[in-house]
């Protein structure tokens, strides 16, 4: 019984130690809608703050797949830096999304291809600057190709996903600026290259 509950024990661990990695390279990346190579690239090639909380986050990580041995003082340690590197990471990923640009002002978001289609079921993206979209930034295109939002008066750029972009279509290299004005319906149109 003792061996089979060590050998239990030994997966579960293996298995939380590639949570904590898909977590990093993967859960983190998705919700702050960045791509995961942001990450790799942050951990190979720049020394910022972010590096800081990664290194952690990946060593945790690997301790956990690689030992099957319980370290108590260790793991609940290594567990609670786990904890605050992730939250810490998606706040400095995502700094964006505690701030709220939704209000009374419509703006449609026409999405087509060269060809005049609509896009359909696009994720679209809304703000002041490119990046992880605020609260009311994003909204996908319908039957029509039009993604609607509700936003405050001002300037924004739109701009996409990259995590769920099609493939079939160019990714634009530049966000397209747009201006809302209050107590009318503003209308932006992007066309999007076929690859």
């Amino acid at each position: 019984m003792s061996a089979n509950w060590t050998k239990l024990a030994s997966v579960g661990r293996f298995v939380f130690g590639l949570a904590i990695l898909a977590g990093i390279f993967w859960v983190v990346p998705t919700l702050a809608h960045v791509s995961p190579s942001i990450i790799v690239a942050m951990m190979s090639v720049a020394i910022t703050p972010l590096t800081f909380l990664i290194y952690p986050i990946t060593i945790a990580g690997i301790y956990f797949v690689f030992t099957s041995k319980f370290r108590w003082r260790i793991d609940v340690i290594a567990i609670i830096i786990v904890i605050i590197a992730f939250y810490g990471t998606y706040q400095f990923i995502n700094p964006l999304s505690s701030l709220d640009i939704g209000g009374n002002t419509t703006l449609n978001v026409t999405v087509l291809t060269e060809l005049q289609k609509p896009v359909v079921n696009l994720e679209v993206d809304l703000a002041e600057k490119a990046g992880p979209p605020p609260s009311g930034g994003t909204a996908n295109t319908n039957n029509q190709g039009v993604a609607t939002f509700s936003v405050k008066p001002g300037d924004y750029v739109v701009y996409f996903n990259t995590l769920n972009f099609p493939k079939n279509l160019e990714y634009p290299q530049d966000s397209q600026p747009v201006h809302t004005t209050e107590g009318k319906i503003n209308q932006a149109t992007v066309v999007l290259k076929s690859k």
